[in-house]
């Protein structure tokens, strides 16, 4: 007589861990904004000699220093990371006091930061509403991952599968006997 065995299993498929990886990653998105802070990027090269060089390819009007950009990335990098998105801001009707509150406090401290700095990452006031609000909002779709947990729920989807295997009866060349 055959029995036929059911095992449930619980995976995380390989494909899950990549989006998960890639939804976790933040290097992009920051380099990104520092890029526009500076107005374009550092293109590294060798030359035919095997020194290193270095070229600034503009891309853009620059918003503050190199010294600026590298503080304001130093910032932004306390706020978005694959750790702070792991957290969590509890709802009360699709609000969070805790959520508003941090975002609040950010757009104090890194307004501040532009003021006491202006001179040294040579900033032009005149850009001083709309980059506070552009790096603001920046953080805020960053963080908004962790308003009422979903983020960290979507991390704990898994796929269920179900494994047949068949015992009992001997095996021969000519089938189950």
């Amino acid at each position: 007589m055959e029995q036929q065995n059911q095992i449930g299993m619980i995976s995380q498929p390989k494909e899950d861990f990549n989006v998960m990886q890639i939804r976790l990653e933040t290097e992009d998105y920051i380099k990104n904004i520092v890029q526009g802070l500076i107005g374009g990027y550092v293109f590294v090269r060798q030359d035919e000699n095997g020194n290193i060089v270095k070229n600034f390819i503009k891309e853009g009007e620059r918003l503050v220093n190199f010294i600026g950009a590298g503080a304001i990335e130093k910032m932004l990098r306390l706020h978005i990371n694959p750790h702070t998105v792991q957290g969590n801001f509890p709802t009360h009707n699709k609000v969070s006091e805790r959520f508003d509150t941090m975002l609040h406090k950010f757009q104090v401290a890194f307004g501040n930061s532009l003021v006491v700095n202006k001179y040294r990452w040579d900033f032009d006031m005149n850009n001083f509403e709309w980059l506070t609000m552009s790096v603001r909002d920046s953080v805020e779709m960053f963080l908004s991952r962790c308003l009422d947990n979903l983020e960290r729920e979507s991390f704990n989807q898994t796929t269920k599968s179900v494994e047949t295997n068949t015992i009992g009866g001997k095996q021969s060349i000519f089938g189950r006997t």
